[in-house]
């Protein structure tokens, strides 16, 4: 039994490396999206590692046993043996009331580390040190909702800085935004007309194609849509170029008959009209990005924007000097995306995809499936987020 439990911990770890949320009784059927994660780079060296750790746990369990049992009048014996398990006992109960103190007071120092307990091990009391007026929840959920709440009011945006890039014979971006419905039609046109694309499954679109067609134009995040600003915002003004050009269409979509401009970057953006959700997930293809071809990565449309100009334009000064979002190939596993719209506030962390509104938590669900997982905020990830969206603003004046 303990060789089991500590299995289960071990594929704890596993999960929230590979999907960034514990197991719990929400997220246990999200278990093969780990198992794909690694099978994908391990292969079946996966599956030999699950065995000989198994092993491994199970030989411990049976030699430390073994060796207690044997030695039990021994054990027994020790001089300070309940002083010993005292401060054992101590120590557990000291710091779980740490986090959940911390968890109250929202003190992002140590609730980050909540991360380090497994299976969604619930950390907090707020309710029972309510209860005994040893906190303000009012204050509590007042507070909380101040650490969330970004918004656009009061703030411009800092000023583009001119870079110099050799672009002339670049190739162009056309963004195409298509009903999903044209999906297969559009697949079936690249094939027949031997086209190389890319199908991309993990792409975070908006709702409002406003905030999405601002998101290729710019490359920022849509908190950025509608802050003041003394100059456009859209890449084709500071570099003097149309090089990116954005389309939408709705209903059927026709399909030219012969494909031009080979030479160009393209996506295909299959958008939603009929989805509830203020962020989700959609499907691309790409043309001319040979880095998204081994990407499990979740991408949104500022990282396409921030590739175009990094490998196609070869203008990654541009990139580090005036987007937020890195390209594909700078993404690693732990980098958190965001993107905002209308007071929502949305964060991916992995396969976690939490959603404020001013502020205000609505929900946790896993990116792969849209299912509600019964997750904790991680603080640490949360303000790592707000500090890179709201990383290109500057306040004008106080509110």
């Amino acid at each position: 039994m303990a060789s089991i439990f500590q299995m289960l911990l071990f594929l704890d770890v596993l999960s929230y490396r590979g999907l960034g949320y514990h197991l719990s009784t929400s997220s246990l059927s999200q278990l093969r999206e780990v198992e794909d994660i690694y099978v994908a780079s391990m292969g079946d060296g996966y599956w030999l590692l699950i065995l000989a750790v198994f092993v491994a746990v199970l030989i411990y369990q049976f030699t430390l046993s073994n060796f207690t049992w044997k030695r039990i009048e021994q054990l027994q014996s020790i001089r300070h043996k309940n002083l010993i398990a005292k401060t054992l006992v101590s120590c557990f109960f000291v710091s779980h009331l740490t986090h959940m103190l911390a968890d109250a007071t929202l003190n992002a120092d140590i609730a980050k580390q909540s991360n380090l307990f497994p299976l969604s091990y619930p950390l907090t009391a707020k309710t029972l040190l309510a209860e005994y007026q040893l906190i303000d929840i009012d204050e509590y959920e007042r507070s909380q909702l101040q650490r969330a709440f970004i918004n656009s009011t009061n703030f411009t945006s800092k000023t583009i800085k001119p870079v110099q890039c050799d672009i002339a014979d670049s190739p162009n971006l056309n963004v195409i935004f298509l009903e999903k419905s044209n999906e297969e039609s559009v697949n079936q046109w690249l094939i027949k007309n031997n086209i190389h694309f890319q199908n991309h499954h993990h792409f975070n679109l908006s709702r409002d194609l406003d905030t999405a067609v601002f998101n290729f134009s710019t490359g920022l995040p849509g908190l950025y849509h509608n802050m003041d600003s003394s100059q456009p915002l859209e890449i084709n003004h500071h570099i003097d170029s149309d090089k990116i050009s954005v389309e939408v269409h709705h209903g059927v979509y026709e399909l030219p008959t012969q494909y031009k401009n080979s030479t160009h970057s393209r996506v295909y953006v299959f958008f939603d009209k009929d989805t509830k959700d203020v962020f989700y997930r959609s499907n691309i293809y790409l043309i001319g990005f040979n880095d998204v071809a081994q990407s499990e990565q979740i991408l949104q449309p500022q990282n396409i924007v921030a590739s175009y100009l990094a490998n196609q334009l070869d203008c990654m000064a541009f990139v580090k000097q005036n987007l937020i979002d890195k390209p594909v190939a700078l993404l690693h596993t732990n980098s958190t995306l965001s993107n905002y719209n209308d007071g929502y506030f949305n964060v991916l962390y992995k396969d976690s995809s939490l959603l404020f509104h001013n502020g205000q938590f609505i929900e946790s669900k896993a990116f792969s499936n849209n299912k509600t997982l019964e997750s904790n905020i991680d603080l640490f990830v949360l303000e790592q987020a707000i500090s890179e969206i709201t990383s290109r603003r500057v306040q004008t004046k106080k509110p």
